[in-house]
């Protein structure tokens, strides 16, 4: 699931007990209050491990959008 949403991904992650990887945390709090800029920063975190994925041999990728979109299609 790409982040999309700064105050979503917070939600997320606290109610499942879970963090994000440091570098991605500090880049969506120095953006937090750009809602574009961080979409694009959750979309090409995204990317990249998507990437990474095919590259070394899955055969395709789940995305989860929960309604938005935009967000997919920018996928």
């Amino acid at each position: 699931m790409p982040v999309l949403s700064l105050k979503q991904i917070q939600r997320f992650t606290a109610m499942g007990g879970t963090t994000l990887p440091a570098k991605l945390s500090t880049r969506l709090e120095v953006a937090a209050e750009n809602t574009d800029v961080v979409e694009t920063i959750g979309i090409d975190w995204a990317l990249t491990q998507i990437r990474d994925l095919l590259a070394h041999g899955a055969p395709g990728y789940p995305l989860s959008i929960l309604n938005r979109g935009k967000g997919a299609s920018r996928v």
